[in-house]
């Protein structure tokens, strides 16, 4: 028994799948606007033509019924909807390195979505190997996530990634900004005044306040100046930063393709589930 998809039982009904297109009478059926309200949830993933496809085989129908049945357990619910949730955050900040411009902010990032991507897949195995399973799909994703954990080359590559992220976040470094100039050097043990200065504020506090953080994507960019004192501070401890981009220029492709399809299958249960939910919550 192996995995190969938790949607479709043969891999030319995928393909087909992929490259489907919305037939003319969905339109007619008001159908175009359901799919819309079904996927727009998950933006990120291109599931409409999924919605799109017939299905034709009762063996399938019945094969996505059962996965449905085991999506109903709330611990597994809630454990796909933590993976999920995960796996997004790894897309978007995959999608962010590819509008960046600085080598060092890039490989950052890299890091950064490689390390939610190891602990998306090692929380969900953990979370499938104590919860009772029935369908055929699930089953068979369980074992074959299992046997990938288990594999000597992700343990490396995991251990890896936590070696190199936490180096990065050991780095400490002092900015000295004097009119038009700003100098850069390794922190010293010089006096933190940053819990000082917030607990003076605390008492200025008055109940739930504005949050003025932008989205992820809008703000995470990096102009002339910023860049410039990443790469003095790169200069300033140059083997965590060599480590750094030598672990990326290794492992440039990290996300198993096997597990890219499961988490873009998911989707598609899990966001039909939240319209029939927001259905029956609007009577």
């Amino acid at each position: 028994m192996s995995f190969f998809s938790i949607l479709f039982m043969n891999a030319k009904d995928r393909a087909q799948a992929e490259l489907s297109e919305m037939p003319i009478f969905f339109e007619d059926l008001n159908l175009d606007q359901v799919v819309e309200s079904i996927t727009a949830v998950a933006e990120e993933y291109n599931l409409k033509p999924f919605y799109y496809y017939p299905i034709h085989s009762i063996e399938t129908i019945h094969f996505r019924q059962a996965i449905f049945r085991d999506l109903e357990k709330a611990n597994l619910n809630e454990a796909v909807k933590s993976f999920s949730e995960k796996m997004v955050i790894v897309r978007r900040y995959l999608e962010l390195i590819s509008k960046l411009h600085y080598r060092q902010h890039k490989e950052g990032w890299q890091i950064e979505a490689a390390y939610v991507y190891c602990d998306a897949v090692e929380k969900l195995n953990e979370d499938l190997s104590s919860i009772k399973i029935s369908s055929q799909g699930f089953k068979e994703f369980r074992i074959y996530l299992h046997n990938y954990v288990s594999n000597a080359l992700f343990q490396s590559y995991s251990s890896e990634v936590k070696q190199v992220k936490t180096k990065l976040e050991s780095i400490q470094y002092d900015l000295i900004i004097k009119n038009n100039w700003v100098r850069v050097k390794k922190y010293e043990n010089e006096i933190d005044y940053s819990q000082e200065v917030l607990k003076t504020f605390e008492k200025f506090k008055q109940g739930a306040t504005k949050s003025y953080l932008h989205n992820l994507l809008e703000s995470a960019g990096m102009n002339h100046v910023g860049a410039r004192i990443l790469d003095r501070v790169a200069k300033l401890f140059p083997e965590i930063f060599n480590e750094m981009a030598e672990f990326n220029r290794n492992h440039a492709s990290f996300m198993d393709e096997t597990i890219s399809h499961f988490d873009l299958e998911i989707q598609f249960y899990m966001a039909y589930l939240d319209y029939i939910s927001n259905i029956k919550k609007a009577g």
